[in-house]
């Protein structure tokens, strides 16, 4: 785990925010038991121990000045159930679509080049896995990640 995250807080201090991104997403799969499946769960995540997460935002957070991490995207939207609304809402707030209409890119390279030079606050972490891409299900599986780690975190509460 501590290899994993100084992995992770070597590609912020290089404002790697991609690599990053993919880092974290790997930290949290791993840490479930769910690298080789790619995505996880509500129960699921109930195997990560709190410290992990909150450690792990807090590497984001450090590094951009609170502007991007789990609490940063709580704070614009609050995830209150493991409902599809609720990742449609995140999304837009966090800039992953621009509205609750509008696809989210296809790719993980074009939602990483949506972030814009800087990024945008509370982008990241996306906790999107591009390697579940080729996949029919790989939005369900995204959104149930996302939500899974965001009611986790607590913002829901």
């Amino acid at each position: 785990m501590s290899l994993s995250l100084g992995r992770l807080d070597s590609y912020l201090a290089e404002r790697n925010f991609a690599y990053a991104d993919l880092q974290t997403t790997a930290i949290v799969l791993e840490a479930a038991g769910r690298l080789d499946e790619g995505w996880l769960s509500t129960r699921h995540v109930q195997r990560i121990p709190a410290r992990v997460l909150a450690r792990v935002d807090g590497v984001w957070a450090d590094h951009t000045h609170g502007r991007q991490g789990w609490r940063a995207q709580a704070a614009r939207c609050a995830v209150r159930s493991n409902r599809h609304a609720d990742f449609l809402t995140l999304s837009v707030a966090c800039g992953w679509r621009s509205s609750r209409d509008a696809l989210v890119p296809r790719s993980y390279q074009e939602l990483t080049q949506m972030a814009g030079p800087g990024p945008r606050s509370a982008y990241y972490p996306t906790l999107r896995n591009p390697q579940n891409e080729p996949f029919s299900h790989w939005y369900d599986e995204w959104t149930s990640t996302v939500l899974a780690v965001h009611l986790r975190m607590g913002s829901g509460r």
